[in-house]
This record gives structure tokens, sequence and C-alpha cells, in this order.
């Protein structure tokens, strides 16, 4: 049976139970009452749990999922019914998903319908269809691979790049961190937007941020983000070519947190910013990275319509995403499996740990705490940049008082327009009735 795991839970979890259909709320878009079922179908003995089964549509995932938490289930199965590829499926999160507690699978349509004919057939022979659901990151050896995918450093929240940089450095080489820039491909766009926002001529476009911090580069080309990205890329590997794995991840990070306190400006967004930081952390041959760009792109001088000049190293990240369904930016992929969890520092930790054959004492809860305490040393001294925080705060701030300043200039116009009109109104009423009583008054004249 294809499944797909979705919402917020520890990737340390083993749940056995008997798979319940309900009789009524098939859709699970209400709050489940025991009316829904047959009584004989609920578990009776503690050791066996509930596992229910509801069908897809009418209404939100999250609404279906917390409903059958709200029964007191620890798993829900949400039943497909579409004949589609389920593990392209993101059950996406409403914005109101943050508190969930319990596991959801999306299975295809024919498994669900073979579920329901069982559950059908349990019923004539009073038997029962128990299901197991094992959920955990695999884990072949001691060494956790995990990639860690966007678009730009923009979609990277410098909070969780820190925090990221330092659960890496307490790893150290147990853990093998590769980047992976995603990108797509705008060959219909007209010619301008292909030049000034994508690489290889619409080849290759960086997606858009729900960062706020990208409504402060609006005056910048993006394809500036794209290079920019691809030199991560060629960074990265000319720090682990010249000292080590775990070494050079660190810098990188540092490197990474440099260009957000540094570059992060219409002003600043360029190469030269970013062969500045790089000088920061130490880099020397900033001509590798010079080599390692110009070199990803594979020249091809019979390019015939439609085509474009591709790139070694974006064509590959572009298939690794395809190959695991990322759909969301930024996204993590551990040992070749999508992590669905919350997208938090700490879960990512949790989830990488489950990761290995053999948990290595940094995972052990008593360390922990050691972890968090710290702080990341960036070039020798060790500090806390807010800088993207403050960003987001002054953006907002402009937002607000942009709102508040042009919703009471409209009011004022508006308000100003309806005295005018009222005010003419009356003046011209009153004139009115001036004119009547002196026409009046001349007529009384006249008869006298």
């Amino acid at each position: 049976m294809v499944v797909q795991l979705q919402y917020y839970i520890e990737y340390i979890y083993f749940q056995h139970g008997k798979l319940v259909y309900p009789k009524s709320n098939r859709d699970g878009c209400l709050p489940f009452k025991l009316e829904d079922f047959n009584g004989d179908e609920l578990a009776e003995q503690a050791s066996v749990k509930d596992i229910i089964m509801v069908d897809r549509g009418l209404c939100s995932f999250v609404a279906k999922v917390r409903n059958i938490e709200a029964f007191g289930v620890h798993l829900a199965v949400i039943a497909d019914t579409v004949n589609e590829f389920t593990e392209a499926i993101v059950m996406g999160d409403d914005g109101t998903g943050h508190d969930i507690k319990i596991p959801a699978y999306i299975i295809k349509s024919t498994d669900a319908e073979k579920i329901k004919a069982q559950l059908e057939n349990a019923k004539i022979e009073d038997s029962y269809v128990f299901i197991k659901s094992d959920i955990e990151i695999a884990h072949p050896d001691n060494i956790v691979e995990y990639e860690l995918f966007y678009s730009s450093i923009i979609d990277l929240d410098n909070r969780l790049l820190e925090d990221l940089a330092r659960y890496q450095a307490a790893f150290g080489d147990n853990v093998v961190f590769t980047p992976r820039i995603r990108s797509y491909s705008c060959i219909p766009c007209s010619s301008i937007t292909r030049q000034q926002d994508c690489l290889s001529d619409g080849g290759y476009c960086p997606l858009r941020s729900n960062n706020l911090v990208e409504l402060t580069l609006d005056d910048i080309p993006r394809r500036l983000i794209m290079e920019e990205s691809l030199r991560e890329k060629c960074l990265l590997t000319s720090l682990i070519k010249n000292s080590d794995l775990s070494r050079g991840t660190q810098r990188w990070f540092e490197y990474m947190l440099a260009f957000q306190s540094s570059c992060l400006s219409n002003q600043n967004f360029n190469a030269e910013c970013s062969y500045e930081q790089m000088q920061q952390i130490g880099l020397r041959d900033i001509q590798e990275i010079v080599n390692c760009y110009n070199s990803s792109f594979i020249i091809n001088k019979t390019l015939t319509y439609n085509e474009f000049e591709h790139n070694a190293i974006l064509d590959e990240d572009y298939e690794r995403a395809e190959m695991f369904s990322v759909k969301i930016n930024p996204s993590i992929v551990i040992n070749n499996m999508t992590y669905r969890g919350d997208f938090e520092a700490y879960d990512i930790f949790m989830a990488i740990c489950s990761g290995f054959s053999s948990r290595p004492n940094i995972c052990k809860l008593e360390n922990m705490s050691k972890i968090e305490k710290s702080r990341f040393r960036r070039n020798g001294n060790h500090q806390r940049s807010h800088h993207i925080n403050f960003i987001h705060v002054g953006v907002a701030i402009f937002i607000v008082v942009s709102i508040n300043l042009g919703a009471l200039c409209a009011y004022r116009y508006f308000n100003k327009k309806k005295l005018k009109t009222q005010l003419n109104q009356h003046v011209n009423s009153a004139v009115s009735q001036y004119f009547k009583i002196s026409q009046n008054e001349s007529q009384n004249d006249i008869q006298e």
C-alpha cells in the first residue's frame, strides 16, 4: 500500500490498531459521534487503538484530521477518491494545523476500495481489519544524508539557518549536508523576463519567496538571485574539497549568515558582496568559485527553438526535487525520504536523529540542552544576528502604517466630498426657497 505522511509528529512512532470506516460522516468534515459507528466496530481492548479512515473531499485535510484526533484516535487514514499518483500529493496545512499531534496518511483510491471491501467482508465473518504503522526515517547506517531544497537565500529564515548550523556542528562528520536549488523554466516568457529574471535565457528562474524580505528587493533583477544560489552550491563544493566535510559545511553556514547580514539589499545583492563574504570566512581562491559557476553551463552552439543552455548543477537539483515530489519551498529530504513535519530546526534535528541506525550521544535528551544553550560561532565570535527579524518587523510596520494612512486619506476625501454635496444641496434648497418667497411677495405687491 502506498501512503504519504503529513502533519507535525516525531519520526519515532509506532501504531498498531483496528481500522474503522464510519457508517456516517464518512468525509470526516463534522465532529465524530458514537452514532457514526457501529458499536461493535470500536475497539474494546485498552491495548488496541482505533484507526479511522475517511474519504477525501468536501473540507480540508486539517479539518478531517482534527475531527479524528478530537474523537480520541491516534492515527488518521484518508482515502483518495480519484485514481491518481498519491506520492505527489501534499496534504497541505490550511494555516490552522500547527497543533495537530497525530499522523495522517493518504492512500490510493484503488487501495482504499480494497480495504472497504475487506471491511464489508469482516462484518459478515465477524472479523476485523488491523493495520500497523511505522513512522520513521530510513536508517541504513550511522551516516545520515539530508538535503535542503530552496530556491534562494531569501527563502531561508535567519534563525533557522543559525539553528541548523549549530546542530550541524554537533553532528560533525556523521551527517552529510547537501543544498539543492529549486528553479523553474520560463521559455514562453517574454524576452525581457527571460533575460532579467532567469539564467540561460529563461531556462532557470527562481521561485517567488513567501518571505517578507523579498519585498525589499524589488529593484534587483531576479537573475542575480539565481546567480547567488548557484554560487552557494559551488562554494560548498570548494570548502569541503579544501578542508573536510564537517568544517567545510560549517563555513558554508557561516557564509550564508554573513550574506544575509551584509548583502540583502538592493545595493548589495551582487557578486561583489558575495565574494567579500567568502573572503571573510577564509576562502582564499575566489577564482575557483568563478570557474565552477562558469563550467556548470553546458555550451550548445546548435540550440533550436524552445531549447536553452543547460546547467549541470541545476539540472541535477531539479531531478532530485522531482524524484521526491518536493512541492513546498523550502523542504528537507532525509535519507531519501521527504520530511513532512514542522519546519523548525529542532524538529528537523530530531528527524535526522531518527535516521541513524544507532543513535549518537548527541541525540540523547540529556545532551540536547547543551546544544540549545550554545550559540553559533561566526567568524570567531559568538553572536546572533537579528537582521532579518528587524526587516520583517520594519516591513510589517510600514505596510500597516501605509494601509492606515491610505484608509484615513480615503475616509477624509470621501467624507469631505459628502459634506460638500450635502452643503450644496442645503444651499440650493435655501436659494430655491428664497426665490419662491421673493416671487410670492412680488405677486402680492402686484395684486395690491
